[in-house]
């Protein structure tokens, strides 16, 4: 998922703000996000149908570990730059 609207720019890098979680229903989850009046707007840019999600959030949060934004509620957000993003949608890290 990703904030719109939220990021910026470092020296080289647009940066947007993205979600990396688990979820049976996508969708389902982006509406709970929606209910509890997030400070921005949320879409859903990217799912993946994996055998052990747990096992693959964990790994995903480890390998983005220094992008983690740290949250007082939440340890699943992260900055990203375009070339992270590929990355993820590419899933070269499994």
């Amino acid at each position: 998922m990703k904030a719109i609207g939220y990021g910026g720019i470092i020296p080289g890098a647009l940066i947007g703000r993205y979600k990396i979680g688990l979820s049976r229903s996508p969708q389902d989850r982006l509406d709970q996000l929606h209910n509890a009046q997030p400070c921005c707007d949320i879409k859903i840019i990217h799912t993946v149908a994996v055998e052990d999600i747990a096992n693959v959030e964990g790994k995903l949060h480890r390998v983005f570990k220094n992008s983690n934004v740290k949250l007082a509620k939440s340890r699943e957000w992260f900055s990203f730059n375009p070339l992270q993003v590929q990355q993820l949608r590419k899933r070269s890290f499994l």
